[in-house]
């Protein structure tokens, strides 16, 4: 499954590893480039928005704001 994630900080990093480790193709974003580093070594894609690369979109952030930081960023 193609699945977008935006949030990959602490929160949003472990299920992002579990979905890597399943087998899944991931496409990350964050707002800090650091918080995305280590998953695309994993086998993750970084990309500048998962919109229109992933089947399912999944955002772990804390609060509506945190999210349209990441998704506007």
């Amino acid at each position: 499954m193609r699945i977008g994630f935006a949030g990959a900080g602490l929160m949003g990093r472990p299920p992002a590893q579990r979905l890597v480790a399943a087998g899944h193709q991931l496409f990350v974003r964050g707002r800090r480039y650091d918080t995305v580093e280590p998953l695309p070594a994993l086998g993750a894609a970084g990309k500048a928005s998962p919109a229109g690369v992933a089947d399912v979109g999944e955002a772990p952030v804390g609060g509506q704001g945190a999210l349209q930081r990441v998704v506007q960023t």
